[in-house]
């Protein structure tokens, strides 16, 4: 995620960071305003980066095997997962 203001920062959020007692450390407000970045990174902005990589990936796989495709849950499942994958 990048600043308009400043852009040769960025942050990159870790998965589950209110595990990390750095985390825990912070304040309500800060806990809450950081994982509502969390929440966005995760399960916003990158939903049409997934579902375009997958639309450029499963239609070849689809084409050479008669195998059912499905998806794994492995934790974070995105939003789009339902639509790609009855396209």
């Amino acid at each position: 995620m990048r600043d308009d203001h400043e852009p040769n920062d960025a942050f990159y959020p870790r998965i589950e960071m209110w595990k990390c007692t750095s985390f825990q450390e912070l304040g309500g407000d800060q806990q809450h305003t950081l994982r509502t970045l969390y929440q966005s990174y995760f399960y916003g902005r990158q939903d049409q980066y997934w579902a375009d990589t997958a639309m450029m990936k499963l239609p070849p796989l689809l084409d050479a095997t008669g195998m059912l495709v499905c998806g794994e849950d492995l934790g974070m499942v995105p939003a789009c997962v339902n639509g790609v994958l009855k396209n």
